[in-house]
């Protein structure tokens, strides 16, 4: 166990409230296969790690029921004046079906706060990495994350994609597998226990970075640490999760939305160019299951939503949103965080590339240590009410559509500058309100003309 000064690289979120008690030490499980544990000659990723939390000021305890390396462990420098926590759960060949028999074993020992996951290679590559096989192996990951809860109801689950290989037989299986991994934060989203993906598949050079081509190298293995790292400093900073929720009216079918358009939504967040200006770097590496599209969202710091002008904007971040009408974040989960400190109370903006933005009319409640807010339930959620969200099918509300060009008015301008040059066409359009990725008739009559003359009531 390591007892530091905490919290000494301020935290990335919103400061309002810790994850975990300032007086806490953080139970952290590094579990996985090969690819955690290492061989007699290598570290593994969690000796930088452990050098990296130390540095970051945080009061942390590695768990696990092993303590060596495969094969032998090597000699562990000391480090700031600590010996190397060597506990963690990384076991050399296993799939994920072995994991899952283990941890039955394992947990009566520790109760993990943070678990570390990184599994998957052995199972692709000892089976056929056919959809089937893919499938099952989610299915475990999915019962893994289960017991991890069933432990701990709080427990932080910081799921991987995996890191590629140079091996021929891997290459295209770890590719297709990886793409599957952020809809498990969808299906298993949990409030309580969130899941945040975290891509160490990005900016791993599998022909550097690694000594047999699957297993890291010292590189591979610090290029590890940093994405943890970063993930764990967030888990254990102090600060706000964020639950929201919007429906867009062109494509809600009076249940939910459509996706009809995933085929063409871009990785990178579309909202660089004018009139958003925004220059955020979200980008996924593959987009979650139920994806409608991306939305940016604006926190204000201020009295009263009346007040909430541009002036007291504290932070921006482009985020998904869900068939459900969950506002997520690029890794899958329905938290949202914030690098910003507030002094008077939050109020959240909304914004999507062809509806009307809207603000919340109060500023934002708080259930438990997650702020949330919900525009589907009354028109009254967004300030100007029915001005500013519109009621659809079912009871529901959503956001006005046909600002084509998003300048927060729906006029003249939305039909002679944009729908009349999209017109016909198919893709990624401004014009297209519905988001079936076409632009054409349906989208001037049932949404342009019906809403013209309507704007944004954002201040």
């Amino acid at each position: 166990m390591h007892r530091f000064y905490k919290f000494r690289i301020l935290p990335l979120l919103i400061f309002v409230m810790p994850l975990f008690s300032l007086s806490q030490t953080v139970n952290i499980l590094p579990l996985g296969n090969s690819i955690t544990q290492s061989n007699n000659e290598h570290y593994s990723y969690r000796y930088p790690l452990w050098t990296q939390l130390i540095d970051a000021g945080l009061d942390f305890n590695f768990v696990g029921s092993l303590t060596s390396n495969y094969g032998g462990t090597p000699v562990y420098p000391p480090y700031n004046g600590q010996n190397f926590d060597q506990d963690h759960e990384g076991h050399w060949g296993w799939r994920c079906d072995q994991i899952l028999n283990g941890l039955p074993n394992w947990l009566p020992n520790y109760t993990p706060d943070i678990a570390l996951i990184h599994l998957g290679t052995n199972d692709l590559y000892q089976g056929s990495g056919n959809a089937q096989n893919i499938a099952e192996t989610i299915d475990e990951l999915k019962d893994i994350i289960t017991l991890l809860r069933n432990d701990n109801p709080d427990v932080i689950i910081l799921l991987a994609t995996l890191i590629p290989s140079t091996n021929p037989l891997l290459v295209g299986k770890i590719s297709s597998f990886n793409s599957s991994i952020p809809q498990i934060a969808v299906d298993m989203y949990n409030p309580d226990s969130p899941i945040i993906i975290v891509d160490q598949y990005d900016g791993f050079d599998a022909a550097n970075d690694t000594f047999d081509g699957v297993h890291p190298n010292e590189n591979g293995e610090v290029k590890m640490a940093v994405k943890w790292k970063e993930a764990i400093v967030n888990a254990m900073g102090s600060g706000l999760r964020m639950n929201l929720k919007i429906f867009l009216e062109g494509p809600f079918n009076g249940i939910e939305m459509e996706t009809d358009i995933a085929g063409e939504i871009p990785l990178m967040q579309p909202f660089s160019d004018s009139p958003w200006n925004y220059q955020g770097g979200e980008i996924l590496s593959a987009l979650p299951a139920e994806t409608v599209d991306w939305i940016l969202v604006e926190l204000r710091d201020t009295t009263s939503a009346n007040l909430a002008d541009a002036s007291v904007v504290r932070a921006t971040k482009a985020c998904l949103l869900t068939s459900e009408g969950h506002i997520v974040d690029t890794s899958g989960s329905s938290e949202l965080f914030f690098d910003v400190e507030i002094s008077n109370d939050l109020f959240v903006v909304v914004f999507h590339r062809n509806h009307l933005p809207v603000i919340s009319s109060g500023a934002l409640q708080k259930s438990g240590d997650i702020y949330t807010w919900d525009f589907t339930t009354d028109a009254s959620q967004a300030l100007g009410s029915s001005d500013a969200l519109k009621q659809l099918a079912g009871g529901y509300f959503g956001m006005y559509a046909g600002d084509m060009n998003g300048d927060g008015f729906i006029n003249s301008t939305d039909y002679s500058a944009v729908w009349t040059a999209s017109a016909g066409g198919a893709g990624y359009l401004q014009a297209d309100c519905n988001l079936d990725s076409k632009a054409g008739n349906k989208d001037k009559n049932d949404f342009w003309i019906i809403n013209n003359g309507k704007f944004s009531l954002v201040p």
